[in-house]
């Protein structure tokens, strides 16, 4: 489970709709993602506000013809990613474009909390990412390096960790490396139902 919100606290941000894709709270997303290093797993805090299930994911990959992509969604551990919860299956890229997952266990309910979600590719293609010129990265995720922070183009947006494409470790305890000139990919979930 995502780090929780005290239980007095209703976060109600935004009203959930079934059908719907949600990106990341705070995050604004770009085209110039750049190319992902392969066997890495690029992820960043996903806030959720409410009760609510998501049934699967969407990315858009804004060039390449070819390899594939997953994504996985993790717990939040101490303000890292923690322990998976559940991941989706190889998404085929024959073409720059938006592609859509299911969870490989089905519809996953999370309460409000903090969450990461992450991809990782067998190509080195390029994906919509996340922009390293507004306060997500820096408020979310925070960084040892202060140029991670208080740079104009290149603050934090989330971190690494190498890993063979297909698997999804626990990333507790694991070595983590800021992203912050390349930008980490914008991943959508798709809600199922409130809750």
């Amino acid at each position: 489970m995502g780090a929780s919100f005290p239980a007095t606290t209703q976060v109600k941000l935004s009203a959930y709709l079934p059908t719907n894709y949600y990106g990341p709270l705070g995050a604004q997303p770009v085209t110039s993602g750049g190319p992902v290093t392969t066997n890495q797993i690029w992820i960043y805090p996903y806030v959720v506000t409410q009760l609510i299930t998501f049934s699967g994911v969407a990315i858009n990959c804004t060039t390449g013809t070819s390899g594939n992509v997953q994504v996985g969604l993790y717990n939040d551990n101490v303000g890292k990613p923690g322990t998976l919860i559940d991941s989706t299956a190889s998404m085929a890229i024959t073409t720059p474009a938006t592609l859509t997952a299911n969870f490989a266990a089905g519809n996953r309910q999370l309460a409000p909390g903090l969450y990461w979600i992450g991809s990782n590719s067998d190509t080195a293609n390029s994906f919509m990412g996340v922009s390293g010129t507004n306060a997500f990265g820096p408020w979310n995720i925070g960084s040892a390096t202060l140029s991670h922070v208080f740079s104009a183009a290149a603050q934090v947006n989330g971190v690494s960790a190498a890993q063979t494409f297909g698997t999804w470790p626990t990333l507790v305890g694991a070595t983590l490396s800021d992203l912050s000139s390349t930008r980490v990919p914008y991943i959508a979930l798709l809600c199922a139902s409130v809750p």
